[in-house]
């Protein structure tokens, strides 16, 4: 077995062997563990009291914030039973987050889940990672070293009066760690089955300047999934990129912020093409995609209580699926100004410009023109005012200017009222919008083939091709949303949400022409991008915190979702009402934490995923269980068992809504963990 273990990971066993003190060293990184148990130690009333910005883009505590907000904390990302960000998401209410294969995700806030949900937008350290191709989130590229995330924000519900458009149903932001708190050296190693190795290495430190920084290298390795019949499938993935953190004290009143990532990723899957003869077939695929970006933030906090933020960021991506090149640049500055009487205004700026070369991919898809560029201006305008001591009204708007849409105004409206400390009750309306995306107003692809087989009538073969519109028009939904937060002394903290949703002008495939032109090799169908359908959604998402002892805990999240899709104008489209189907109505995570004493923990995390429709296939419902043991060996050692996805040994989550990527089973696994801090 270690003979085995040498061979596949010669690196970490050459690591180990030439530096012993990663094992045995006590007298090096007190200050990291001391924050560990700090994390530990921390009561409902700090939790409550934890400053975010997602909401109003302006530091806030979470029980002053009147929207729907959810904070996935260090400890509960250290503790957890995964090690990827998508597997972190499935500890917040509302959000479905369905696996489609070992590499790509399904992962949506309120409904509209897909493969490329067009309506959650997704930032990291607020740089955004939506994809404005598809309008969606390529998850397989999202990473960082798990040690190095602070927390992540999650706001379900409109976020586009402080986000702007594509923040519809929410928005997620991974805050990383300051360079300050990461001094010292550590790595992280995990090994097991079907992630045979997720290995990282970071190493921090502080000048005489007020300047600390940290750099990191991470590489993951997936084995393959199988697939419905058991079978080994195509789905191996590899994943390795490098970064670093800086951070600057330049005066008592300036900070500034300096990071970067570059990565490259190998990813393989199973392509069900079009064919002329055969209808659609399976090809397996392996496809190489690289990218890096850089980000800038200077923060101004002056006596007088005002703010001043400016950030820039540049961002490169190469996708071979579609042989697509991107570049981004966005600035974007915001303005606190002091507070007037009961006003408390902000104000910003922002700039976001593309440039994209699609060479498409000529089976199935292509974009004319190929090389496009693309700029929003940005505007927004927010002012939180207190009408007593316990009543607080914000009201704001973002303002946005496209080169498909042209403007879109996207305000919201939101009371809240704290009557007690520990106690908050909160109402809202808002709109947002989602902009098309670039294949949507300038692609074409052939979707499906029908051999002349299959053609009883017409003895030709039928290719089915989906064609973009130039005039497509933004999706657009008007929120109202309520909510209650209530903390009963330090052991019980419950938070519940409910909304309605109404939306209009969404996107919708119509029938259109049929092409002879192909005559007598085959005909072509042509279906037309449009904006003929309209929905409404309405739910509830629960979320509670109880501190049993000390030594125990339990989380609970559960989200009901009830939507209805109907067709406007006599729409054709005959895929119109499966988005009612694709998400499930039910979801219910119960985490469980016991720590028998100070070296010890153990983790419990039970999931229940209620059934979907996607396209044809259902899935069915599913119940599974991840267990972790953790031991805190000395002060620089930790290891951890996990085994995942306990009650059954496989099962399917999601299958892709265009069926072009063909899903694969979740098998159950497990991994050893080892973070050593020195």
């Amino acid at each position: 077995m270690l003979k085995n273990i040498a061979s596949r990971y010669p690196l970490i066993v050459a690591l180990l062997l030439t530096n012993p003190s990663l094992i045995f060293a006590q007298h090096l990184s007190n200050a990291e563990h001391e924050d560990i148990q700090n994390l530990k130690a921390m009561s409902l009333e700090q939790l409550a009291n934890i400053e975010v910005s997602i909401a109003t883009k302006k530091p806030q505590s979470v029980e002053s914030i009147p929207a729907a907000v959810f904070v996935i904390t260090r400890d509960d990302i250290r503790r957890s039973t995964v090690n990827s960000i998508p597997e972190l998401l499935r500890m917040v209410p509302g959000l479905n987050v369905a696996r489609i294969d070992a590499s790509h995700w399904a992962i949506s806030a309120r409904g509209g889940n897909g493969r490329f949900a067009n309506k959650l937008l997704v930032l990291m350290d607020g740089r955004t990672v939506y994809t404005p191709l598809y309008s969606g989130v390529y998850w397989n590229v999202q990473d960082t070293m798990m040690e190095d995330i602070e927390r992540i924000e999650v706001i379900r519900g409109p976020g586009a009066s402080a986000w702007g458009s594509n923040a519809v149903n929410g928005v997620i932001n991974i805050i990383s760690r300051s360079a300050e708190d990461t001094h010292g050296t550590l790595a992280s190693v995990a090994l097991g089955d079907p992630e045979s190795m997720n290995v990282g290495v970071r190493y921090g430190n502080a000048s005489k300047e007020n300047i600390a920084y940290r750099i990191y290298a991470k590489s993951r390795k997936n084995n393959k999934f199988n697939d419905s019949d058991e079978a080994k499938a195509n789905d191996d993935w590899r994943d390795n990129r490098l970064g670093f953190h800086l951070d600057g004290l330049l005066s008592s009143n300036d900070n500034i912020t300096l990071q970067g990532d570059i990565y490259r990723n190998e990813a393989s899957q199973t392509s069900l093409y079009t064919d002329l003869l055969l209808g659609s077939h399976a090809t397996k695929e392996t496809f190489d995609d690289e990218g890096g970006n850089i980000l800038a933030r200077w923060s101004h906090n002056s006596s007088d209580s005002t703010q001043s933020i400016l950030q820039m960021y540049y961002d490169y991506q190469k996708r071979e699926e579609m042989h697509d090149k991107r570049q981004t640049f966005d600035i974007d500055f915001q303005y606190q100004l002091p507070i007037i009487g009961a006003h408390e205004l902000s104000l910003g700026l922002g700039y976001n410009i593309v440039r994209d070369n699609i060479q498409g991919n000529n089976d199935r898809t292509y974009v004319m023109p190929e090389k496009l560029t693309h700029e929003i201006y940005s505007a927004f305008i927010q002012d939180q005012i207190r009408l007593n001591e316990h009543l607080y009204f914000t009201i704001g708007s973002k303002f946005e200017h496209n080169e498909y849409t042209g403007m879109e105004i996207q305000p919201s409206a939101r009371l809240l009222w704290q009557p007690e400390e520990k106690q908050s009750i909160w109402l809202s309306i808002s709109k947002a919008s989602r902009i098309p995306s670039r294949i949507e107003t300038s692609g074409q692809g052939g979707s499906e083939a029908i051999p002349a087989s299959r053609n009883p009538f017409i003895p030709l073969p039928v290719l089915i091709t989906g064609r973009s519109n130039p005039n497509q028009q933004s999706e657009r939904l008007l929120a109202y949303e309520i909510g209650y937060r209530i903390q009963f002394g330090q052991q019980l903290s419950l938070d519940i949400s409910g909304f309605y949703n109404d939306y209009s002008d969404l996107r919708t495939f119509e029938e259109g022409p049929l092409d002879f032109s192909n005559y007598p090799n085959y005909l072509e169908k042509y279906y037309d991008f449009d904006n003929l359908a309209e929905a409404t959604t309405w739910g509830t998402e629960v979320s509670a915190d109880w501190r049993l002892s000390d030594q125990i805990r339990l989380q609970l999240a559960y989200s009901f979702l009830q939507m209805d899709y109907n067709e406007v104008n006599g729409t054709t489209d005959t895929a119109v009402q499966t988005p009612e189907k694709q998400n499930p109505k039910h979801q219910l995570s119960l985490r469980f934490g016991y720590d028998p004493d100070y070296n010890w923990e153990t983790d419990l995390w039970i999931r229940y995923v209620d059934d979907i429709k996607v396209a044809t296939e259902k899935i069915p419902q599913y119940w599974t269980m991840d267990a972790r043991i953790g031991w805190h060996i000395n002060k620089n050692l930790d290891l951890s068992l996990v085994g995942q996805n306990l009650f059954n040994s496989s099962h399917a989550e999601f299958n892709e809504e265009l069926n072009i990527l063909k899903h694969t089973e979740i098998p159950r696994g497990f991994f050893i963990k080892a973070v050593w801090n020195y």
